[in-house]
C-alpha cells in the first residue's frame, strides 16, 4: 500500500474513505519546551511515509517508526549553526491500538549523551491518555544516527 493523500493528509489504507468514526489519525510534534524533541515518522505499519502531517488509519493495532532529533539549546549568535552540527537523531519503534474516531499525536525525548537514553510516547488527544502498547517491548531502538 502507497500512502496518498493531499493537504498534508494521508489515508494509509485502501478502498473509499470511511466516516470519521471508522478511522483514527496520528501526526508527530515539533519541538518545544513542554513538547520534547522534533519528532518525524518514517513509516506507519511498515509503509515508508514523508514524516509530516496527518496519517489516517483504521482502527486497531499498528506499528510506527518514529525519528527522534534533539538539538542544543539555541543561544548566541551561532547557536542555530551550531544547532544544528550538533543535533542528535534516533529512530525508535512503538506500537499503540487506535480507536475509531480517535486522534494521536507522537512525541520523542531524547538525549544529547552519544548513549543517552531516549523514548517516544503516543497519546490519545481525545482523552488525553497515553495509547496503550501491543508490542512485546514498549519500544525499541532501531539504529542511532550521530
Amino acid at each position: 500500500m502507497v500512502a496518498t493523500g493531499s493537504a498534508c493528509v494521508n489515508v494509509m489504507y485502501a478502498g473509499p474513505r470511511r466516516s470519521s468514526t471508522e478511522e483514527a489519525s496520528i501526526e508527530t510534534t515539533l519541538r518545544t519546551e513542554e513538547l520534547g524533541d522534533d519528532t518525524t515518522l518514517s513509516k506507519v505499519d511498515g509503509v515508508g511515509v514523508s514524516g509530516g502531517g496527518t496519517y489516517v488509519i483504521l482502527p486497531g493495532r499498528h506499528s510506527v517508526d518514529v525519528i527522534g532529533t534533539k538539538r542544543p539549546p539555541a543561544t548566541g549568535p551561532m547557536s542555530n549553526l551550531i544547532a544544528t552540527f550538533n543535533k542528535k537523531k534516533r529512530t525508535l519503534v512503538a506500537c499503540f491500538v487506535a480507536r475509531g474516531g480517535h486522534s494521536y499525536v507522537v512525541r520523542t525525548w531524547g538525549s544529547l549523551a552519544k548513549d543517552g537514553p531516549w523514548t517516544v510516547e503516543i497519546f490519545d488527544q481525545d482523552t488525553t491518555d497515553e495509547a496503550k502498547t501491543e508490542c512485546q517491548e514498549r519500544q525499541r531502538a532501531i539504529s542511532p544516527s550521530e
